[in-house]
Order: C-alpha cells, then structure tokens, then sequence
C-alpha cells in the first residue's frame, strides 16, 4: 500500500486478501486505508503501516 492506494496484485502473490488488510488496520486502530502513508507485509507476517502525517 502506498499513498492509500492499495495494491491488490502484491497482495494476491501473498495469498492475503482486502478483508485481511482491513483487519489488520482496525487492529492498529486505522479506519480509512486513506490515512496510511505506506504498508508493507513484513517476512514475518506482520504488517508494518506508517501512517500519513495530519
């Protein structure tokens, strides 16, 4: 994800859906992919989100 544009295709070659990455942003308490700057799927699964500066 980059800019709050979400990259299905990358996410797809991860076996990880939308329904996946909006979980994990309600967990870090994120409501909108809009408010992240930059998501990556760490090697470890995680989800590592920096959020956009308001």
């Amino acid at each position: 994800m980059a800019d709050g544009k979400v990259n299905s295709k990358n996410l797809s070659k991860l076996k990880l859906d939308n329904n996946w990455l909006d979980r994990e942003l309600q967990k870090a308490k994120i409501h909108s992919a809009e408010d992240v700057f930059f998501a990556q799927v760490q090697q470890d699964g995680t989800l590592y989100i920096d959020r956009k500066n308001k």
